[in-house]
């Protein structure tokens, strides 16, 4: 026996069709287990399948809303315009942490195909850091470097597999032109994640790497990061993090999205 299920797909952090990443959303789940909910994500192969429930506190449903995830309630911002959704922000779980000294810049110019002379150590550096997965951010030093860059899967073997940080997040900062302050590009051969058009988790840990290189202060410090323009697939994430003197107390990371495609999936009765 199956039963039918409506689901939607949607990209994620873009504004137009074609762009950002791709999810799909089953808006109304019951009945499913974690078992089957986690064949249907591998069965659909996206960047991300959601499954919303309904919320054991009524109260998360009022705006701002709250999701009520494993790592905790997470509060969400919607900003509407003429009644319709246009964007929405997320506030991160985790506060941002820093890992161990990065290896050798020779090796970090290996991995990425690159010389060492195109990564910056300046006051941005290679460091690796974390909103609850671990990156390594690769400050280079121009648009042309990151385009030309392309992990070599040997090297990302021997050095980075088993180290504090392996997924690689080259950048550049692009000084407002086009609307952003950061372009970047994400790398995850540890997950099968040849590259990745936006990378949420990567843009929150981000704001904590940049934070730090800047004096002590009070206040709010936003960034627009494109990402995914090398793979035709250009998306815009927008975070900010609420700083204390040297301590970021707070980070949020916001975008818009896109309807694609509405269906239903077959799947076993339980």
């Amino acid at each position: 026996m199956t039963s039918s299920i409506p689901f939607y797909t949607a990209d994620v952090f873009t504004g137009e069709m074609f762009g950002g990443n791709q999810l799909a959303v089953f808006p109304a789940p019951r009945g499913l287990d974690a078992r089957l909910m986690q064949a249907i994500a591998r069965e659909l192969n996206l960047s991300e399948t959601v499954f919303v429930f309904p919320p054991e506190d009524p109260g998360h449903t009022s705006t701002p809303i709250v999701f009520e995830e494993g790592v905790g309630p997470i509060s969400v911002t919607i900003g509407a315009e003429g009644g319709r959704p246009t964007y929405c922000a997320l506030t991160a779980a985790r506060l941002p942490e820093f890992g161990p000294p990065p290896p050798p810049v020779d090796e970090i110019a290996a991995v990425l195909s690159l010389r060492p002379e195109e990564i910056r150590r300046d006051d941005l550096t290679p460091r690796a850091a974390s909103c609850g997965v671990p990156f390594f951010f690769v400050p280079l030093r121009d648009e042309g470097a990151l385009a030309r860059a392309r992990p070599d899967l040997s090297i990302w073997e021997r050095s980075f597999s088993h180290w504090w940080a392996p997924h690689l997040y080259p950048f550049v900062e692009t000084a407002g032109r086009k609307g952003a302050d950061i372009r970047a590009r994400m790398f995850a051969p540890g997950m099968g994640i040849a590259e990745d058009p936006a990378t949420g988790a990567a843009a929150a840990a981000l704001a904590g790497y940049l934070a730090a290189t800047l004096p002590p202060g009070n206040g709010t410090l936003r960034w627009v990061v494109d990402q995914g323009i090398e793979m035709g697939r250009p998306s815009r994430m927008h975070v900010e993090c609420d700083r204390d003197g040297d301590r970021v107390v707070a980070v949020r990371l916001g975008g818009s999205a896109v309807m694609v495609a509405e269906g239903s999936l077959a799947v076993p009765s339980i």
